[in-house]
């Protein structure tokens, strides 16, 4: 699976502080997510470090570490990386899949679902060469 999305479960998934979760606890909720997000521990605290310099999330310095979210808000009201392109596959994976998918992925993706359409109903055109659609704002967890 694509490593955007496993990042984006991931952020959706550590509680708000002052409760947390542990990196293997992180990983159970993953595999349970049934996405095909069969990694290791160290692959997720890698993850999660890189994850934590770009959104408000932190660890606590106990053995294991605890990690949670510092804010309420929801991380991805204004993820930069919905391009039209993006918008369009989401509305396409709602329209196609969204009466079969499972509750719980159901319940995840709604937020994205929903900047979907908020995105295409400013997008004067709807039709998206996929090859060519490039992002309007870089989001690289790299940087």
């Amino acid at each position: 699976m694509d490593t955007s999305v496993r990042y984006m479960l991931m952020l959706q998934l550590l509680p708000v502080y002052p409760r947390k979760i542990s990196v293997k606890e992180l990983r159970g909720e993953l595999i349970a997510q049934d996405c095909g997000f069969d990694i290791c521990e160290r692959t997720l605290q890698r993850d999660l470090v890189k994850l934590s310099q770009r959104f408000p999330i932190t660890a606590d310095d106990c053995k294991p570490r605890g990690w949670s979210r510092t804010t309420k808000e929801d991380l991805f009201r204004d993820v930069p990386l919905m391009t039209t392109a993006v918008a369009k596959a989401l509305r396409d994976v709602e329209r196609l899949a969204g009466k079969h998918l499972p509750k719980e992925s159901s319940r995840i993706l709604q937020p994205l679902f929903a900047q979907a359409r908020a995105v295409l109903g400013k997008s004067a055109d709807c039709r998206v060469d996929y090859r060519s659609a490039q992002p309007s704002r870089a989001f690289d967890l790299a940087a």
